[in-house]
């Protein structure tokens, strides 16, 4: 059976590598730890990987810690060329190592850990997940709520500054498939990943940034199709105005479906106008009306109470 293609020449990996969380990497104080193996060719598309073999002497509980020290000694700083200056810390570790391609350059090195003991799968099931469980604050970041939309749905982004990522394979699979092969599981997800894939951060906020952009592209081809379809309706409503006979104003067709306003008609102020006219014209002519009544009334009262005078 032909072996499987490796990560990088032999000459990328080290051994047995120090990592000060105090002291130094010569002397190394308490509380540090030591990588089993670190990875690194910065002109791959790989990052700066620390290698941790899990033979089963540690408790997961142990092992939990052992990531917390990883992300203690990630997260050290110091003064930039020795010499403390007002926002001139670096993190120690990138005085030693870079981190290969661009988009790694951010973010914190990934700790691969590689579970060798043979043991049941339900067993080694269990271990993994309770390793994750126990570490979870050491990779698992923050969720940041970015929006909501009119749709109701919500978005966001994940911020992984200042944690590990952890992956995690068992040896079988990896003496079986070699380590490009969906044999990783990154914890805080399901299922088994490529290593590019399983590095990768799809819900970090650049990957936020791309939906946000995909977002406003929708949104700005959607207001250029409603701008379009107003100016459309304005062209079409202009086309079928006319100009009031009475003082020469546009008027507009009504939209409604009763089409109560006739083509060729009046505007609005004017029927309004003529309307209010012809109202007061209507109560003049019961006002004068009412009033000859009264008048005629008048008068008959008057000449039968002429006829009840003259009959005394």
């Amino acid at each position: 059976m032909e072996r499987p293609p490796g990560l990088g020449p032999l000459a990328a990996w080290s051994t047995e590598v120090p990592l000060p969380v105090t002291g130094s990497f010569a002397a190394p104080g308490r509380g540090s730890v030591r990588a089993d193996m670190v990875f690194t060719a910065p002109h791959t598309a790989l990052p700066l990987l620390f290698v941790e073999v899990d033979n089963g002497t540690e408790s997961p509980p142990i092992l939990a810690e052992k990531i917390a020290r990883y992300r203690r000694f990630l997260a050290r700083s110091v003064p930039q060329n020795g010499r403390a200056t007002v926002g001139g810390d670096v993190e120690l570790w990138r005085t030693v190592w870079t981190t290969g391609t661009p988009k790694y350059r951010e973010a914190q090195p990934p700790l691969a850990i590689v579970f060798t003991q043979k043991m049941s799968l339900a067993a080694m099931e269990t271990r993994i997940r309770e390793v994750e469980r126990l570490s979870a604050q050491e990779w698992e970041g923050r969720w940041h709520t970015a929006g909501t939309y009119s749709d109701g749905t919500r978005d966001g982004y994940r911020d992984y500054t200042g944690v590990v990522p952890v992956i995690v394979t068992v040896l079988d699979l990896l003496e079986e498939h070699g380590p490009h092969r969906p044999i990783w599981r990154r914890y805080g997800r399901q299922g088994h990943e490529t290593l590019t894939d399983a590095l990768a951060n799809p819900d970090d906020y650049h990957a936020y940034s791309v939906r946000e952009d995909q977002r406003r592209a929708v949104d700005e081809v959607e207001r250029r199709r409603e701008e379009r379809e107003h100016l459309e309706e304005r062209r079409r409503r202009d086309t079928a105005a006319w100009r009031c006979r009475e003082c020469g104003r546009k008027v507009y067709p009504d939209d409604d479906a009763q089409g109560t306003k006739a083509a060729g008609g009046p505007c609005d102020i004017c029927r309004h106008r003529a309307d209010r006219d012809a109202e007061q014209a209507r109560e003049r002519r019961e006002g004068q009306a009412a009033g000859e009544a009264d008048a005629r009334l008048d008068g008959s009262l008057g000449w039968i109470r002429a006829l009840r005078s003259g009959g005394r």
